[in-house]
């Protein structure tokens, strides 16, 4: 009878005892068990590597790791199933192959490579990075986040524990080498069944132990080895993060459950057994002599992260997270609800975006407007809901305190300087790299209801090499339809995206917009610490929320009101065909939209739509006088 705690520190144990089921149910039932303890003993048990060092988790073990998906790999191959033999007796039993990384067998056994009880399976990879441009604050605050877990189709509130990781692994980003669809040598005791997986990788290695324990817990020499290699590993592994700035560890999750269905981009808390074994290392220049005489497999890819620098996970439970501001409570099913004194949070926040913006209030309302942004809706090819925003007429100073501002108040923030030699030499989009098999990430790489702020106070005179001209393009894209185009060598696929990009710029920016705004100056801005100094904490958890919710509640326009507005636009086409377009049309609905939810609000009045169009009418007023001085 397993202990009260034994799931956490031995699930494997828990896996064996279903070894008479088949591995279908056996997915399932573990699925359901685990997501039974998540349910009643709650998430935060579990030991987190986002806020642990890899050396302070033992391996095999139950963690979780709230990620996103960098990469995913082709379908790799294992056994689920496989018989030993005892070579001194003749005796078969039966193991399970099921979230291991090795194959084991104990003393005096051998590995039935011939057996008809031997199952071969295959299982998703996915290659996992700390969420980018995931902001300080956002990772220290613990909140309740109702998921879904999908084995019992019910909503379980879930405690998950957002804290800057401490003692992680320091790397810059960039390309990197690990496991993929590849083969392995010989070398790494790797089974395969060449009759079932063809060309394709078995992942299952070989181990046969010397004194009948199991791969999992036995301290090898090449895991000493590893240790001795592991400050030299760290220092000259690239994590293939898209930010260089970013800290973490890296992981390869290992997926079971076919219904799961996720996508690269996709934000995951995964929970899983941790995989950090010595065999799954092969450095280029290590000759490593195995006990067993497997069959030889060819190489694809020249290295092999070892797994102390990005451990395997292989997911019993995951949870794709719909958003990650750590402020929103549990409950959503109410969210207009939910709005916690709006009139007031969005007063005050005028007003803080007034002192900053030199003490124009048409801008601060134009700066609210798009930082409640983001993409709802995709009929066709359009993104409904982006909305671009050039502030024109900013110092280098105040760029940097608007930064500071959208920092402190968004969940995922990140900064780019636009120079001349920033725009020449970063790797914005994502390139395939058919050598290692591997997608090289790029700075524009980005989950959803990321904010990306622009900084155009920056740029100086000079030349635009080939990267910097496809870079720019690059941006535009994004801007235009939501859209990045990653780069696979003979081809360009199109990902979507929904990144809200801010441009900061002293004149017109070179950037395609939605909507520019010529800042009026006033008076001398105010920093942002200085402002700051009014608000208690409170106050700033509701302006956080508030912002977090009007990403996701759900608008709507009431028939009349809808039947207003198109009778408006048909007048407003009649007096000014030439002027107002589909497209400025278009921006006028996702304006207004903003309007009502910075209010609170999920229906749209006839009062929004007007005082929109007053706004808008004044914004063109503002360009045209800087135009015509």
């Amino acid at each position: 009878m397993p202990c009260i705690e034994e799931w956490l520190s031995n699930p494997l144990l828990l896996v064996n005892q279903k070894i008479g089921v088949d591995d279908e149910c056996l997915i399932q039932q573990v699925k359901e068990y685990f997501s039974e303890r998540v349910k009643h003993d709650g998430i935060n048990k579990i030991q987190s590597l986002n806020d642990k060092s890899l050396d302070h988790v033992k391996p095999n073990t139950l963690v979780r790791f709230r990620c996103m998906i960098q990469d995913m790999f082709e379908p790799e191959y294992y056994l689920s199933r496989y018989e030993t033999i005892n070579t001194e007796d003749g005796t078969k039993e039966a193991n399970l192959g099921l979230y291991r990384d090795v194959a084991s067998c104990k003393s005096g056994s051998e590995i039935n490579m011939n057996s008809s009880q031997d199952v071969t399976r295959e299982r998703q990879c996915f290659y996992c990075v700390p969420i980018p441009a995931e902001t300080t604050w956002a990772k220290k605050i613990s909140f309740y986040l109702k998921v879904h877990i999908r084995s019992n189709k019910n909503m379980v509130p879930v405690s998950i524990t957002y804290s800057k990781a401490s003692g992680s692994i320091n790397c810059d980003s960039g390309s990197t080498n690990a496991t993929t669809a590849g083969s392995l040598k010989r070398g790494l005791d790797e089974l395969q069944d060449t009759s079932d997986v063809g060309e394709a990788e078995s992942s299952m290695m070989v181990e046969c132990s010397n004194n009948g324990e199991s791969s999992e817990n036995k301290k090898t020499k090449s895991e000493t080895n590893q240790e001795t290699t592991r400050n030299v590993a760290v220092g000259s592994t690239d994590l293939n993060f898209p930010l260089p700035d970013e800290k973490g560890p890296a992981c390869i999750v290992k997926i079971y459950d076919e219904s799961e269905t996720y996508k690269v981009n996709d934000v995951v808390e995964f929970v899983g057994i941790l995989s950090v074994d010595p065999q799954l290392t092969q450095f280029q220049s290590d000759t490593v002599s195995s006990p067993l005489d497997v069959m030889e497999v060819e190489e694809d890819s020249p290295h092999f992260l070892p797994s102390s620098v990005v451990p395997r996970i292989h997911a019993v439970i995951s949870f794709k997270l719909e958003h990650s501001n750590p402020c929103l409570p549990s409950d959503l099913s109410e969210i207009e609800s939910q709005f916690c004194d709006v009139a007031h949070v969005r007063e005050v926040l005028l007003k803080l975006f007034e002192d900053m913006l030199y003490g124009d209030c048409f801008a601060a309302e134009y700066l609210l407007f798009h930082l409640l942004s983001t993409v709802y809706s995709r009929p066709d090819v359009l993104a409904l809901g982006k909305y671009t925003l050039n502030l024109i007429g900013c110092s280098k100073d105040v760029a940097k305190e608007i930064y500071q501002m959208v920092e402190f108040l968004i969940p995922k923030c990140c900064k780019f300087p636009m120079t001349i030699d920033n725009m020449n030499k970063s790797k914005l989009v994502p390139k395939k790299d058919y050598k290692t098999n591997r997608l090289i990430s790029g700075k524009l790489q980005l989950s959803d209801n990321t904010h990306m702020v622009i900084d155009e106070t920056v740029l100086e005179e000079g030349q635009l090499d080939n990267n910097g001209v496809q870079n720019i393009a690059a941006i535009n894209h994004i801007m235009s339809w939501q859209k990045l185009q990653y780069d696979f060598g003979f081809y360009k696929t199109d990902f979507l995206t929904n990144v809200v990009i801010l441009v900061l710029s002293e004149g017109k920016s070179v950037l395609q917009v939605d909507s520019r705004v010529q800042i009026s100056v006033k008076r001398p801005p105010v920093s942002f610490e200085r402002v700051l100094q009014n608000f208690d904490e409170n106050f700033v958890d509701n302006v956080r929320k508030y912002i977090g919710l009007a990403h996701l509640i759900k608008y709507e326009i009431s028939e009349d009101v809808q039947k207003y507005i198109e009778d408006d636009f048909v007048q407003m086409r009649q007096a000014d065909a030439n002027g107002i377009t589909v497209e400025k049309f278009h921006s006028l609905l996702s304006l207004v939209r903003l309007m009502a939810l910075s209010h609170g609000r999920k229906r749209l009045l006839k009062e929004d739509w007007i005082q929109t169009k007053q706004m808008e009418e004044l914004r063109q007023n503002g360009l045209s006088r800087r135009s015509n001085p």
